[in-house]
């Protein structure tokens, strides 16, 4: 008895130390991906970095004004800003503001503090995956996801898409823990569904989609399921509800603006909840809704997509654990909606909500294999894994092969960034104060976005931060003092 106890001890106690161990690691690869990433930034343009210049110039000055009310202690005018912005993806210009206070509010830190914050939250990932899984395992399952080129590449990006990644994933392994007692982790479960709300509309589909399939599931593993049901029924509301109240102002009109952003692939009528669902039943029964098969294409290589779905078998077979099976499905009826009815078009990163349980498909079939090869299935994993990230880091100085370039066809357009930065150059030449006229459409989207709007309201107390805001953008060329057409400044 004595000796069973002491080697318990010891097992515990090396388990823990195997906590700390790859913790320790992933800390210090996250150092050296930190320093690959600071020259990487350094020596790069927002043109090569971005597909969408126009949000971006858009983010970086919401985030430049919001960081001032604070440093100002105007927390009235922060809340104030805040709440009128009815884009629900607001994390983005919240998330570089700490990093702000702790170097400087330049373009540089907008774009490196999202390194910083997505590798914070990939170690969390870590941490929680140790709630279902053996050390060794949550380690190298955090690391697969940096196998991904895209996932890479969205380190430098100031987009909230590898955060919705990482933070469902999160969400995922809560709702496990969660689904198998529902009287644990209710808090997690509500300010994870808070969070997700927060960081992109996609969540007004997503977790519906999700509250079904796990309602299914309580029905498979349970006799009687109705009190479960509601209690996770409870816990979402909650977490919309302080979302609705804490990111909306509590406005209702917001919430159809919010879900009707997410439409406007289908529809550009007016916010009105009945119009939603009638262009939503519309959409399902227009021609070709039933033949995108996008929605069954996860990742950008087939093979890939083939191993996903092998994961079916093996899960019912080894596992007997049907929960990551319903996962699965849940994400091609996501997929099938987003891709079908709200016509979005085939974007890799409408399918990131779920791509956590495509990476564990993948990783589990490999461990398999490789647990069938050879005595040491994870060091032999651990040289695959880590050699796929260093191929990934040396393909990151090559800027045309970039995938964000073809991450939303259509978009990213080197061409008209070039122009845009000539025209910068010319700008910044013109007298401090003065009102500009935009006749470019091109141009003038842009710098709306820069400027904030074109409505004469000057920015002129930000120009301490950048001197972009130096310039007031008017409505009319009779406002104006030079008028902005083309390649040459009036």
């Amino acid at each position: 008895m004595l000796k069973s106890r002491i080697w318990d001890n010891a097992n515990v106690q090396k388990i823990k130390n195997q906590k700390k161990l790859f913790l320790f690691l992933l800390f210090f690869i996250g150092i050296i991906l930190g320093i690959i990433y600071y020259f990487y930034i350094l020596n790069s343009s927002p043109f090569d970095l971005e597909f969408n210049l126009f949000h971006y110039n858009e983010y970086f000055t919401r985030s430049i004004i919001l960081y001032d009310s604070i440093k100002n202690l105007d927390l009235v005018n922060f809340y104030a800003y805040f709440l009128t912005e009815n884009i629900s993806h607001k994390l983005i210009y919240l998330r570089p503001i700490p990093f702000y206070f702790l170097f400087s509010p330049t373009q540089f830190t907008f774009f490196y503090s999202n390194f910083i914050f997505n590798y914070l939250v990939l170690i969390a990932l870590y941490l929680v995956l140790l709630k279902i899984f053996e050390p060794i395992k949550s380690f190298l399952l955090t690391l697969s996801i940096l196998t991904s080129y895209l996932v890479m590449e969205l380190f430098a990006s100031f987009y909230i898409d590898l955060t919705v990644c990482l933070a469902c994933a999160i969400f995922f392994i809560y709702l496990k823990l969660f689904l198998k007692d529902t009287r644990k982790n209710n808090i997690e479960i509500i300010l994870l569904v808070t969070l997700l709300f927060s960081l992109k509309n996609f969540a007004y589909l997503f977790l519906p989609i999700i509250w079904v399939s796990m309602s299914i599931y309580l029905s498979i593993k349970k006799k009687s399921p109705k009190n479960d049901i509601l209690r996770m029924t409870i816990l979402f509301l909650t977490g919309f509800l302080l979302y609705f109240i804490l990111f909306l102002g509590g406005n209702q009109i917001e919430v159809w603006e919010d879900i009707t952003i997410s439409m406007n692939h289908i529809t550009t009528d007016d916010a009105k909840p009945l119009e939603i669902f009638r262009v939503l039943f519309k959409s399902l029964f227009t021609k070709n809704s039933f033949n995108n098969i996008y929605f069954l294409n996860a990742f950008p290589f087939f093979l890939l997509n083939i191993i996903v779905f092998l994961y079916v078998p093996y899960t019912l077979i080894v596992r007997k654990d049907v929960f990551y099976i319903i996962l699965l499905i849940s994400s091609i009826a996501f997929n099938f909606i987003v891709f079908n009815i709200l016509k979005h078009g085939h974007m890799h990163r409408l399918m990131f909500p779920f791509y956590f349980i495509y990476f564990l498909a993948i990783f589990e079939l490999f461990e398999l294999i490789f647990k069938t090869l050879t005595s040491k299935p994870y060091l032999m994993m651990s040289f695959l894994i880590l050699g796929i990230i260093l191929f990934n880091v040396v393909n990151l100085a090559d800027k045309s092969k970039l995938f964000l370039q073809r991450f939303e066809p259509g978009v990213y357009d080197h061409a008209r960034g070039g122009r845009i930065s000539s025209l910068t150059n010319e700008l910044n030449s013109k007298p401090i104060h003065s009102r500009i006229y935009l006749d470019d459409i091109d141009i003038d989207l842009f710098f709306k976005s820069w400027l904030v709007d074109n409505s004469g309201n000057d920015f002129f107390y930000l120009e301490k931060y950048d001197k972009r805001f130096r310039y007031v953008l008017v409505q009319t060329p009779e406002e104006a003092n030079y008028i902005l057409s083309g390649r040459t400044i009036i």
